[in-house]
């Protein structure tokens, strides 16, 4: 199988506040539920991380969604930096289609959340989800 190399979208943090604000749109456009958030240590595996997880879903689903993230290779990611240090990304993974249904999920990742080597990860499902609509989004 080949994989498709990670579109990548990386913002200066002079560009923060624009970062920030297509950030604000694609939730108010493209987010349709949280299905989990919890802190981690960077570096630390997703299936480590403790998650306060969304009831609406089973916990297979969750774990699911945690292997395919651990395993998985991200479509695309936008990253906020500032001084050669992430502050925020988010992440997409597609993991494919089944019964009509596209599987696109984003994590968003805001580093530094109470230490500097720790991080919040919230993980969302998105309202009609395609590669090419969130490449397109990111890209403007």
């Amino acid at each position: 199988m080949l994989l498709t190399p990670t579109k990548k979208y990386i913002f200066e943090y002079s560009a923060a506040c624009h970062y920030y604000d297509l950030l604000k749109n694609f939730h108010e456009y493209f987010i349709d539920d949280l299905l989990m958030s919890g802190v981690g240590i960077c570096g630390e595996s997703m299936s480590d991380i403790f998650f306060d997880e969304n009831d609406k879903y089973d916990s297979i689903f969750h774990n699911i969604i945690k292997k395919g993230v651990d395993y998985g290779y991200p479509s695309a990611k936008s990253q906020l930096w500032k001084e050669n240090i992430l502050e925020s990304e988010c992440v997409f993974y597609d993991f494919g289609r089944g019964d009509g249904v596209k599987y696109i999920y984003m994590l968003q990742n805001t580093m530094n959340w109470t230490h500097s080597f720790d991080f919040n990860c919230s993980v969302f499902s998105l309202i009609e989800p395609d590669i090419d609509i969130i490449d397109n989004y990111w890209r403007s």
